[in-house]
């Protein structure tokens, strides 16, 4: 997964690492395409929100072209309801507003219909731009004291949310998948949704009253393992503290250790290497030798091999190299 809604990142470094997936025997492309700093996407129907650096439909027709050549499909996420920073800051009425009248820059207002008119804009301009068969809605980080938003109603209202964006991506025909930390209590959203898993819902992700991965298995879902720590890579910032190097990462993880501690094997989908670039600042040179290992590990560990001790790993991984190209 890589957060191009944060930095944008040239299409030549998209393509270099649809080369690397494809070497690896890994197939899926996960474009984080909007956050707080920018949101990616050449948009017809709100082209006042599309970032100076942006992709355009032509260029996203042939990335996905060019992905499927090497048997990677690219999985878009526009991230709702929260990191709407760029979408909203040309949308400042949608913003939610606490009782007290503080609003908040990245939460759209649930309780607003025409919060839901904008999304289902873009929501119907994009889908039918990636063929694949999943579409992430987001839904992390949205609200955690629903009383500081009395017009919300509570929970419901997120709940509401993802019920309706659930529905839209099934009437195109895909799967929708989201970020678990919103999901309190199984059954809270449909079992046909795919929940990535990265967080327990609290203050930090380890702990909180989220729901655990088996929880969601038994209420249906299949989920994939995004912990938190090992398979963030974040560029800068207090979260980067939290950067597993890869030979921790090689020694001490399994796709189904979860980021809780728990161990989940069925509706297990596997894992995903994340790379969030809360620091912009870094180059693509500089993310692409952070990722280089970490994608080895997540390739090992991903297809199920034993493997020698890491000393051996690393040694391994100079001798296969890089991707041909």
């Amino acid at each position: 997964m890589l957060d191009v809604g944060r930095k944008y990142l040239t299409m030549a470094f998209l393509r270099r690492q649809i080369r690397e997936l494809g070497y690896l025997k890994l197939n899926h492309l996960h474009l984080h395409l909007s956050d707080d700093l920018g949101f990616r996407l050449e948009s017809g129907t709100h082209p006042e929100i599309t970032s100076g650096a942006h992709y355009t439909k032509a260029e996203v027709k042939e990335l996905v072209e060019y992905a499927a050549r090497y048997h990677v499909r690219v999985l878009p996420e526009i991230d709702f309801p929260g990191h709407m920073g760029a979408i909203l800051a040309t949308r400042p009425e949608l913003r939610l507003v606490s009782r007290r009248g503080r609003p908040r820059d990245g939460l759209i207002d649930l309780s607003n219909p025409a919060a839901y008119e904008l999304m289902g804009d873009l929501l119907g301009e994009f889908l039918p731009l990636f063929p694949g068969e999943y579409w992430h809605v987001g839904a992390d980080e949205y609200v955690r004291d629903f009383r500081a938003y009395p017009q919300l109603s509570g929970p419901r209202a997120f709940v509401r949310f993802v019920d309706w964006a659930g529905g839209v991506v099934r009437a195109a025909g895909k799967t929708a998948r989201m970020w678990n930390d919103g999901i309190r209590a199984p059954g809270m959203v449909s079992p046909e949704v795919v929940v990535e898993h990265w967080s327990a819902g609290g203050r930090t992700p380890w702990r909180g009253p989220a729901c655990r991965p088996a929880e969601l298995v038994a209420a249906g879902h299949r989920v994939q393992n995004a912990a938190f720590t090992p398979t963030y890579y974040v560029t800068g910032g207090a979260a980067a503290l939290c950067n597993v190097p890869p030979a921790l990462m090689y020694a001490g993880w399994r796709p189904s250790r979860f980021v809780d501690g728990s161990r989940v094997t069925d509706g297990n989908l596997g894992a995903v290497l994340h790379v969030w670039c809360d620091h912009p600042g870094r180059t693509e040179e500089e993310i692409a030798a952070a990722v280089y290992p970490r994608l080895r590990v997540m390739a090992q560990h991903t297809w199920g091999s034993a493997g020698p001790g890491y000393p051996r790993f690393s040694r391994l991984v100079t001798a296969v190299g890089a991707a041909p190209g």
